[in-house]
């Protein structure tokens, strides 16, 4: 039921489960100033853990899958209204819960985990394990929330809505969900001023709902997106001394964040770009540490843009198009006298000077520059590997020193710590790998140029996320020589074999067979997570939450071919969506439309072949 005023409404369908499922007899519970009785005598159809195990052969049947619920007959009644009282930011109402209709289960919840369990005991949900091994089963799945569930003033937006989806991500099987913590706005008001108002009401709720929380540190920005900018006084800074910021070879400054060059210079306030890095972490585990281990299960440090190990070589305002090589970003006064020295020190001044002077554009395709051409470019010649070398150098050992202050933070407690690399597949296929090169990956026909920051990763017991894991090669232009799977096997294969544990997310947001499939492909061989890019309002449309439930129950078996093999045959009647929840106040990210702005430029490259 909707009022005058309201902002906000939230349709959830029932549903029936399997008849090999029931339910415990659920208390009345009052709703939107209603009160709403328990289900009627004898129409239980669960039944309580004590129950479960009377008669139980001892016998495990966790090779398949668990039960989907079914959809209901539409002549029954099945939708109960919710949330009738306008919704506010930053407003919650314990009081307002979803209870049982008269069709059947309600879909929040009302029955504790500990009394969801099927016919021969087991629970229905999967338990966490906080330890980083493979499970034998499948890969734990996160979601992302939205990049604006935290506003611009810090505060959590939309409690209810996220408590709502929550509460479908829980039942449904995922292990938690993932968040940046965003350095503007905890740090806001002025140097190691730090307001965690907002964070504090997330973990409460994630703890209240029993899912775990990937946190990301987001020492960077998102253009377009209010409330992620650097800090006011930081920027501040960047205003008086603009070499703090990365640079491109024609003068142009990146905001994204700052210049690895800055990581050991004490320019700001008296303190370094690292210092101010591990102070915000300090501050965190200080205010949540009983919640690391717990509740708080992974740590995500961001370390470039996009919170990637990267250069921000391919930037979102305007100046590249994919599939662009993008540009060097070392001309920063800090960053060419540090090349300077590196060139004195091996007996060749002359090559200090700055980087090569044939690289192209952002814009620009490898055979349209020399330094990146397939024969006998500058990439392969002495000084380009020379070049090559300090730079994506640079960009290890920052990554080195980042892992090492987290460390020194969090080092002992129970927490995985991770970073990300981004998923740089276009021009793949050529030789130079220009791209990647330009974004501090050195990666070319001659040189593997993930061994060794994976090799770093090991030495600082780091794990790794690597993105694009949805992405094919028969779906890319074939003038841009991309190959987003042979990346993402190299980037895994590497980490493997170094003991690195390896974790994936998608770079779209793609509901369809064939991203699944590809994601699939991939988890098979990752040992830590899975993380689905973004919750949204377009993820709770009923027909891509019928999809997205039935991903999710195919990522709990992924190791298991006849697990999988059932839910290939029941299909998406067997994943029919618990619920249709529809809400307002949490939109889709701006990323995530510029992203599909970019997909929809890739079906018009081949005009420029």
């Amino acid at each position: 039921r909707r009022g005058p005023g309201d902002s906000f409404r939230a349709s959830i369908p029932l549903y029936y489960s399997k008849p090999s499922f029931r339910q415990a007899k659920q208390p009345s519970m009052k709703l939107g100033g209603r009160r709403f009785g328990g289900q009627k005598k004898g129409s239980s159809r669960w039944k309580s853990k004590a129950h479960a195990q009377e008669g139980d052969t001892g016998e495990s049947n966790s090779n398949l899958p668990t039960p989907l619920p079914q959809p209901i007959k539409e002549s029954q009644p099945h939708w109960v209204e919710e949330f009738a009282d306008p919704l506010q930011d930053g407003q919650d109402s314990v009081e307002s819960q979803l209870v049982p209709g008269e069709a059947g289960v309600g879909f929040f919840g009302l029955v504790s985990e500990s009394e969801l369990v099927r016919e021969d005991g087991l629970p229905l949900l999967r338990q966490g394990n906080p330890e980083v091994k493979q499970s034998a089963v499948g890969v734990p799945m996160y979601v992302a929330l939205p990049l604006g569930a935290i506003s611009h003033d810090n505060k959590l937006r939309s409690r209810k809505a996220l408590r709502a989806a929550l509460r479908a991500l829980k039942l449904v099987g995922v292990e938690g969900v993932t968040a940046n913590v965003w350095w503007g706005l905890v740090e806001k008001e002025g140097p190691q001023s730090y307001d965690w108002s907002a964070y504090e009401h997330l973990i409460s709720m994630l703890s209240e709902e029993g899912l775990k929380f990937q946190c990301v540190f987001a020492f960077h920005q998102v253009p377009d997106l209010q409330g992620s900018e650097l800090p006011p006084w930081v920027m501040e800074v960047a205003r008086g001394n603009s070499d703090v910021l990365f640079t491109d070879r024609g003068g142009q400054r990146s905001y994204d964040c700052l210049s690895f060059s800055v990581d050991d210079r004490e320019l700001f306030h008296g303190r370094s770009a690292l210092q101010m890095y591990k102070d915000l972490m300090i501050s965190f585990r200080n205010q949540f540490a009983s919640e690391l281990g717990g509740t708080i299960a992974d740590i995500v440090v961001g370390m470039g843009p996009n919170g990637e190990l990267r250069y921000p070589s391919y930037p979102e305002d305007g100046r590249w198009a994919f599939p662009g090589i993008g540009e060097f970003q070392c001309y920063d006064k800090y960053m060419m006298e540090d090349l300077a020295r590196h060139a004195e020190s091996i007996g060749k001044p002359e090559w200090g000077h700055g980087g090569p002077h044939d690289a192209g554009s952002y814009k620009q395709w490898p055979h349209e520059t020399v330094f990146f051409e397939q024969e006998n470019g500058g990439w392969s010649q002495e000084y380009g590997q020379f070049f090559l070398g300090w730079y994506c150098g640079r960009l290890v050992e920052h990554g080195r020193r980042v892992s090492l202050a987290s460390q020194e933070v969090f080092g002992m407690y129970p927490v995985h710590l991770l970073a990300k690399v981004a998923g740089v597949h276009w021009w793949y296929l050529s030789d130079s790998h220009a791209a990647e090169l330009t974004a501090g990956y050195f990666n070319t026909r001659s040189n593997d140029g993930y061994k060794d920051m994976m090799q770093m990763f090991k030495e600082v017991g780091f794990g790794v996320i690597l993105t694009c894991a949805e992405m094919q090669d028969d779906e890319q232009p074939e003038a841009a020589r991309c190959s987003p799977e042979r990346l993402v096997d190299q980037v895994v294969t590497s980490a493997i074999d170094n003991g690195v544990p390896i974790a994936g997310e998608n770079a779209f947001q793609r509901y369809d067979a064939p991203a699944h499939g590809r994601i699939l492909h991939t988890a098979q061989r990752l040992n830590k997570s899975f993380a689905f890019l973004r919750m949204g309002k377009s993820m709770f449309e009923p027909v891509n939450w019928v999809k997205f439930v039935r991903f999710v129950q195919q990522m709990k078996h992924v190791r298991q071919p006849e697990a999988l093999m059932a839910l290939e045959e029941a299909g998406d009647d067997a994943a029919h969506p618990p619920l249709a929840l529809t809400f307002e106040e949490i939109p889709d990210s701006p990323l995530e439309y510029h992203k599909q702005l970019n997909r929809e430029q890739h079906r018009q490259l081949i005009e420029r072949q």
